[in-house]
């Protein structure tokens, strides 16, 4: 058996946006992704959009909303519109999010997540938590396993992984 290639995770390029929203839109039920749209984020901020190359071609990818405080208001309260955020729920460039939530993820599940993870610790996120709607069974599956859960929300299907940091506070304020 041959070896199976590494996972190449980078930020997307432009060229690549029209095949990322066109794996989403055939790999998660009732995706609506809009190639303009999703070059708005990746323009916005390189490291919101994800491509996921395995022997040099593409083969997945996932975008991120890095929300700012209204925006997460917004999401618990379920009043984001997550199909196309409004532009001022979104942090801007360079400003740290309040929130990031995981708008999209097709083609390589846990393997890709590794180096998302590791930027993801740098100080600009590190008190951020992430949330996510799992829409398949399978992605249930892997948000549990990676330690999320039910998040108190009016959204019944909204789910977050409370950073380490909110952790200890959190338990402190219950």
């Amino acid at each position: 058996m041959a070896p199976v290639s590494a996972l190449n995770v980078r930020p997307a390029s432009p060229a690549e946006i029209a095949s990322l929203s066109r794996m989403a839109r055939s790999a998660i039920p009732g995706a609506e992704v809009d190639d303009a749209y999703l070059e708005v984020l990746r323009a916005r901020g390189s490291s919101s959009v994800f491509s996921f190359l395995r022997g040099g071609e593409l083969v997945g990818g996932c975008a991120f909303l890095y929300l700012n405080c209204r925006g997460h208001d917004a999401l618990v309260l379920d009043c984001l519109d997550v199909h196309r955020p409004r532009l001022d729920h979104l942090a801007s460039a360079g400003e740290s999010p309040d929130a990031l939530y995981l708008w999209a993820i097709a083609g390589a599940g846990r393997s890709a997540l590794g180096p998302i993870s590791a930027l993801f610790a740098g100080a600009r996120y590190r008190t951020a938590d992430l949330y996510t709607r799992p829409v398949t069974p399978s992605g249930q599956q892997l948000f549990a396993s990676l330690g999320f859960e039910p998040a108190c929300s009016w959204s019944s299907n909204l789910w977050i992984y409370r950073r380490l940091a909110n952790r200890m506070a959190f338990d402190k304020a219950a």
